[in-house]
């Protein structure tokens, strides 16, 4: 017998969802091509209905909310932070300088082989955003140089001072080191 334990929302990806019966049970969905074919290609309310009805004896599902009734609802709050002045002038450098240089490759190589350097340039200017030492470690870690770490900071503060526990997460490892 096989069994999959996943945190990952059924939900997220039909991609997952065939890999992960495609270890369970590798011919209950068939191979992936006439799979992505049928259900992901054509999306229609009738096929994934069809797909419910074949995957829904194999799925034992619990909700945080049958599991542990004590637990207050999640709360998503949003907060939003300016970038600063320099923070403003790194990214309008990078952003220029990668809009050239990809417009260039596109214009060579066409959208298909540029993409990776697209994604690199979204990354830069994601970095920036977070905090310009993540692209050049020179800059410092000081107030005023990053409009999202002054946001966090404050609101560090504020939670510990509540004896509130925290659990901060980013994609980028430099930035929890800083």
């Amino acid at each position: 017998y096989k069994f999959v334990l996943t945190g990952t929302p059924i939900e997220n990806n039909l991609k997952e969802l065939w890999s992960i019966f495609s270890f369970v049970s590798p011919y209950l969905l068939g191979k992936f091509k006439p799979f992505k074919e049928k259900y992901m290609d054509e999306f229609t309310e009738e096929k994934l209905e069809e797909l419910k009805q074949k995957i829904t004896p194999f799925i034992l599902r619990r909700v945080k909310s049958e599991v542990l009734k004590e637990l207050p609802p999640k709360i998503i709050q949003t907060l939003y932070a300016d970038l600063t002045s320099l923070q403003q002038k790194l990214y309008q450098e990078i952003l220029e300088k990668t809009r050239e240089s990809l417009l260039e490759k596109i214009k060579k190589e066409g959208i298909k082989k540029s993409k990776i350097h697209i994604l690199t340039a979204l990354l830069k200017l994601r970095q920036i955003s977070n905090h310009p030492s993540l692209i050049n470690a020179s800059i410092g870690i000081g107030d005023e140089i990053s409009g999202k770490m002054d946001l966090l900071k404050e609101l560090l503060i504020e939670l510990t001072d509540s004896n509130h526990k925290i659990l901060l997460f980013s994609q980028f490892t430099k930035m929890l080191a800083l």
